[in-house]
Formats: C-alpha cells, sequence, structure tokens
C-alpha cells in the first residue's frame, strides 16, 4: 500500500507541479498590476481603494488574492493577443536572425526532410501571409521545433517565457508611474510607454529564442543519436 501510493503521488506530482505553476504565472502579475494601480490611484487620489476597518484580515486577503488572480488571468489572455500577434510579424524574425547559430534555409529543408504534414501546411500558410518570405519561414520553424519536443526542460522554458509575456501591463504601468513622478508631458509619456512596449516585445520574442534554441539542441542531440546507431 505505502509503495503504490508513493508511486501515485509521483506520477501526479509532475502534473500537480504544472498546475501550481500556472496558477503563479497569473498570480504574479495580477498581484504587481493591482500593487501599481494602488500606487497609482492611493487612498489620497481615489477613496475606491478605502477598505473599511471593520473587515477582518482573512476577508481582505481572500479577496485581494482573488482580484489580483482574476486581474492577472485578464492581463495573460490580453498579452498574449497583442504579443504573439506582433512578434510573429517580425520581431521574433529579428532576435531569432541576430542570435541563432543557424540560417533558416537549412532548418526549414530540415524539417521538410521529415515530410511533416503540418510542417508543411504551416509553412506554406506563413509565406503567404508574411510580408518577407523569412519572418514565415522562422514561425514556421519555430512551431516544428517546438511540436517536435516535449521534454520537461522545454516546458520549463515555455513557462519562463509565458512568464515575461504576462509582465507586458506590470511594465507599461510602470512606465506610467516613472512618467508620473518626474511630471513628465503626453509627449515624453508616449515615448517612456512606446519605449515599455519596445522592451516588452524584445524581451518576449528573446524568450521565444531560448525556447526554440532549448527545443531546437534536443532535436539535434536525438538526431546524431539515431544516426550513430544507424551506423553501428
Amino acid at each position: 500500500m505505502g509503495k503504490g501510493s508513493e508511486e501515485k503521488q509521483s506520477r501526479r506530482s509532475p502534473s500537480a507541479w504544472k498546475g501550481v505553476e500556472f496558477q503563479i504565472e497569473n498570480l504574479i502579475p495580477g498581484t504587481i498590476i493591482v500593487a501599481e494601480s494602488i500606487f497609482l490611484y492611493s487612498p489620497v487620489k481615489c477613496k475606491c481603494f478605502t477598505i473599511p476597518p471593520e473587515y477582518p484580515d482573512a476577508v481582505i486577503v481572500v479577496v485581494f488574492t482573488a482580484v489580483c488572480y482574476a486581474t492577472g488571468l485578464i492581463s495573460a489572455y490580453l498579452s498574449r493577443a497583442l504579443l504573439d500577434w506582433i512578434s510573429e510579424r517580425g520581431p521574433r524574425a529579428i532576435v531569432f536572425y541576430w542570435f541563432a547559430h543557424h540560417d533558416v534555409g537549412p532548418l526549414v529543408e530540415k524539417a521538410q526532410k521529415q515530410k511533416n504534414d503540418k510542417f508543411d501546411t504551416d509553412y506554406t500558410r506563413e509565406i503567404s501571409k508574411r510580408w518577407l518570405p523569412v519572418i514565415g519561414k522562422w514561425n514556421a520553424v519555430y512551431r516544428w521545433a517546438l511540436r517536435q519536443n516535449e521534454k520537461e526542460e522545454v516546458g520549463r522554458r515555455r513557462s519562463q517565457g509565458r512568464v515575461v509575456r504576462n509582465l507586458f501591463f506590470p511594465l507599461v504601468l510602470l512606465g506610467v508611474i516613472i512618467a508620473n513622478s518626474i511630471d513628465a508631458n503626453v509627449l515624453l509619456l508616449s515615448v517612456i510607454l512606446i519605449g515599455m512596449v519596445i522592451l516588452s516585445l524584445l524581451l518576449y520574442a528573446y524568450a521565444e529564442y531560448v525556447n526554440f534554441a532549448e527545443a531546437y539542441d534536443i532535436l539535434d542531440a536525438l538526431s546524431e543519436n539515431d544516426n550513430a546507431k544507424s551506423k553501428e
């Protein structure tokens, strides 16, 4: 009985940890957004953040945690829709081209040799949609590498990438706080916000590159092992 229960717990632990990890990915940015909002609109400026003294501490903690989680969940979906849409139209290809130690052409040929229908469909669609073919090629190769690899390390890297993506709105609000602290005019506020948006895009594109590099390195090592076994 003891050994069996331990084995079941060990089997459940990875999925259980993924569930906890998912909740943290939403809770951290939500907490930062709520804290930044309170800082910007303090009780001196806005009475909506004033907490009545008769509420128990436990109720305040539960409500605050729920608000932070809901805020983080909504911001995560909005960040994904916005940053993924922008990244796949240029920033991802720029970062991959700059940091990758491979040209995209040989990577496309390697993926095509595997006769993967999903890659062929994705590749054709990307080439037809993007204003530069190289952008579509990098998008297709990136998705191909992630689809072919389900290693735990790649999963951790992708989780880190989601955390970086979810920090988009906290960074934008940080720009508002900086502009507010220096009494910036509308022009300077716009420059600061644009800078924060560009910083978020570059950080997320680099996080995507880290995901791709980890997945491709594992695929490359597996193919080398297969070649060595075939020669034997």
